[in-house]
């Protein structure tokens, strides 16, 4: 595994190197004559998390290549400098600071995930450095730390499936819900969110209850629910959660009104492994090949998302997927700041940029970004990105709700 990831990772460098315990990106500059900006990234290459974070690393390489592409920021090329931090905490902690204080990136990426990222944000608070959390849901690293250096590129996660529970009162006609979430930051945050929303629609709790990470067997939690006679269950954790929970409640013959899981659901690997039995099954998306979003690349050029869907194809023989999206979506608000602080000041100051990155509202491929302003006590937490809920019908995602972005009417029932 170690050594195919490794090697997928290679394809997507122009040249590339061993350094210590990680890769440094190297893209030929010979053409520029300035100095690269160097941006970096602590990235899932192994681990628990190496798929989704393959995605996200995928839209960051992209960027950087159209960036170089068009000339750099105002003449300036980038670089991205990374390493692998297996998917642990710890590993993501030592890498960042080493980045900052060996490598001396100018900015970074924080890396995938909300647990990741949870851990390295006191880290980069210390260490002064403009930060995007490119694919962050958890408001943990934000909410009452009053942060100065990093904001919230993605959704938070409460929002994640709070659509669900009105899809499940208004058109399944749901009366009571079970909750089952990971015992980690997103799926907690999730959980918060699922538990707000059906309190204030008057859904009726029925089960409310955490998991540890290394669970492998969903069979005694979702029998406890059908016990419990709950007709909506929503919740779940990462992608091994979402296809567990599912064949768990088939294997037991549970008929729900609706199934509503993240964030394994909204995978295109979901259909695959789980056939017929994804057919109807609910989750969250917060980006879509179809929606008409554009953004910046550089001074006088920007591109629309299609064109972004088009040029990833191209470049890596799949479609993106959401997180792709927000790995290319942060690069392109990272080089609008970048951007305007070297026309102000001719050079990429640390401090123009992290006021930017705290006052900017606007728009990248990914959709509406804002957050809370500096000086606040949630400073850069995300407030303006909005969520989709899918589900799977005859094989393709459909958006279901809100009703007024429908691509399709929701099927009631699971399985199908």
């Amino acid at each position: 595994m170690l050594n195919a990831r490794i090697a997928g990772i290679r394809k997507l460098l122009t040249r590339s190197s061993v350094v210590a315990a990680g890769f440094v990106l190297l893209t030929s500059l010979a053409a520029f004559g300035q100095e690269p900006i160097k941006i970096g990234i602590s990235m899932s290459v192994t681990g628990r998390f190496e798929r989704p974070a393959g995605y996200l690393f995928e839209g960051h390489k992209l960027w950087e290549k159209h960036v170089n592409q068009r000339g750099g920021i105002q003449g300036r090329p980038v670089k991205l400098v990374f390493y692998d931090d297996k998917s642990d905490p710890a590993e993501a902690i030592k890498l960042t600071r080493r980045l900052a204080t060996v490598d001396r990136v100018d900015f970074l990426f924080s890396p995938y995930g909300s647990e990741l990222t949870a851990a390295v944000a006191s880290v980069i608070e210390e260490l002064g450095v403009p930060a995007i959390a490119s694919i962050v849901a958890t408001v943990g690293p934000w909410q009452g730390k009053n942060a100065k250096w990093m904001t919230q590129f993605s959704s938070t996660a409460p929002l994640y499936l709070m659509g669900s529970v009105d899809l499940a009162i208004e058109r399944a006609e749901a009366k009571n819900i079970a909750i089952l979430y990971e015992d980690t930051p997103f799926p907690v945050g999730v959980a918060d969110g699922l538990r707000a929303r059906a309190k204030e629609r008057g859904l009726k709790i029925l089960m409310d209850e955490k998991y540890d990470k290394a669970l492998t067997d969903w069979s005694p939690l979702v029998s406890k629910a059908r016990s419990l006679g709950a007709e909506f269950l929503a919740g779940g954790g990462y992608y091994p959660a979402a296809v567990g929970i599912a064949r768990a409640a088939a294997g037991i013959g549970y008929r729900l009104k609706l199934l509503a899981l993240v964030v394994g659901a909204a995978d295109p690997k979901f259909v695959k492994d789980l056939g017929l039995l994804a057919e109807g099954v609910a989750g969250s998306d917060i980006w879509l090949p179809s929606v008409k979003t554009r953004g910046f690349v550089v001074e006088g050029a920007t591109i629309a998302n299609e064109d972004f869907v088009r040029s990833y194809r191209e470049e890596f023989k799949r479609d993106p997927e959401y997180w792709s999206a927000a790995g290319y979506g942060a690069g392109q608000l990272l080089a609008r700041a970048i951007n305007e602080s070297l026309k102000r000041a001719r050079k990429a100051d640390r401090n123009l940029i992290r006021d930017f990155l705290f006052s900017y509202l606007g728009e990248t491929i990914y959709g509406d970004y804002g957050v809370v302003k500096l000086g606040q006590a949630d400073a850069g937490m995300q407030v303006r990105k909005q969520h989709f809920v899918i589900q799977w019908q005859k094989g393709k995602k459909e958006v279901v709700w809100p009703r007024e972005l429908a691509s399709a009417e929701p099927w009631i029932g699971w399985p199908k």
